[in-house]
């Protein structure tokens, strides 16, 4: 009884007593705050702020998004998860969240312990070069790496040591035999501007970002590390296509909550996170920006982010390994 009083009064507390949409109280002094882990500019930044953007009105406070940046997201990551279970902070998380307990060696918190709430999206990898790289395809690409492997290595910009980014590229150093120097930056933006500036020779990006870049003929984009050819740059080969089927990278953006947050609370994010992909205009915005639609209740997310943890854990043990701070 005791608990079930405390979930009411958070529930009432937010706005969502009863059965009905909750609706802004339009003088609430609380805060809801929803913590980026990376630099503005990158995807989980656009959707973060779409989601501040229709919330606005449904529930009994402020939206705010904050950008907690550094260390490959887990700065920001750690925040939440010492944050009170009160249903005013959530985190926009990516892939980085199953990663960071077996790759990120000096973390102060339980990736394990944050609450899943809902799965927004996803999105295939898109390897981009610096425009002037002599390498216009995957093959020329690994031929010159391997080339440099050992006298000049090329160069790759992450967001942060134990990002997704620079998980996918140490898997990438492993399966096509090269030798490659990480760069850590603060965000994916800081990173994709080094690119165009030629002092780095390469990054990952998001289907748009590439469209865009390849658009203005600042950079080149060498693969597609999907499973299928993307709708923005039709013309470019998936890396199966390229002669490197194991060459395999994407990016989900998902919702999680403090730890021991009531699922009362969980479920009703999670009600409109689903709301908000029923809907034709919020998916179209997805959509422009290369991120397909995900959704699914907490307790199926739940699960798929359990299965990751065991999967990453299961490359490790196979020797996949990252350089760290």
């Amino acid at each position: 009884m005791r608990i079930a009083a405390v979930v009411i009064a958070l529930l009432a507390s937010l706005g969502w007593a009863g059965q009905g949409s909750a609706q802004g109280s339009g003088g609430s002094s609380k805060v809801l705050r929803i913590v980026v882990p990376f630099a503005p500019g990158g995807s989980n930044d656009v959707v973060a702020r779409m989601l501040a953007q229709t919330w606005t009105g449904k529930v009994d406070s402020s939206i705010v998004v904050e950008n907690k940046t550094g260390a490959g997201g887990n700065i920001g990551t750690e925040f939440v998860a010492k944050a009170e279970p009160d249903g005013q902070t959530l985190l926009l998380v990516a892939n980085q969240l199953t990663m960071a307990p077996v790759f990120k060696t000096k973390i102060n918190y339980d990736p394990k312990s944050l609450v899943p709430v809902a799965k927004i999206g996803s999105q295939p990898v898109v390897m981009v070069v610096r425009k002037d790289l002599p390498a216009s395809n995957l093959q020329e690409f690994v031929e010159l790496a391997k080339k440099r492997s050992n006298t000049e290595p090329l160069t790759f910009g992450s967001p942060g040591f134990g990002s997704p980014h620079q998980v996918f590229f140490e898997q990438m150093q492993r399966d096509l035999g090269v030798k490659m120097v990480h760069v850590p930056f603060r965000g994916i933006a800081p990173a994709v501007t080094e690119v165009l500036s030629g002092r780095i020779d390469m990054t990952f990006a998001t289907e748009n970002s590439a469209a865009g870049l390849v658009a203005d003929n600042k950079v080149k984009a060498l693969a597609v590390l999907g499973p299928a050819r993307v709708k923005m740059l039709p013309q470019l080969q998936t890396s199966a296509e390229a002669g490197y089927p194991k060459l395999r990278a994407g990016f989900w953006y998902a919702l999680v909550a403090p730890p021991h947050t009531p699922k009362a609370i969980v479920d009703r994010y999670n009600a409109l996170a689903e709301e908000d992909l029923k809907n034709p205009q919020f998916v179209s915005d997805l959509a422009k920006r290369g991120i397909n639609p995900e959704g699914g209740s907490a307790d199926v997310f739940a699960k798929e982010v359990a299965g990751e943890f065991a999967q990453w854990q299961q490359l490790a043990d196979q020797g996949l390994a990252i350089d760290s701070q």
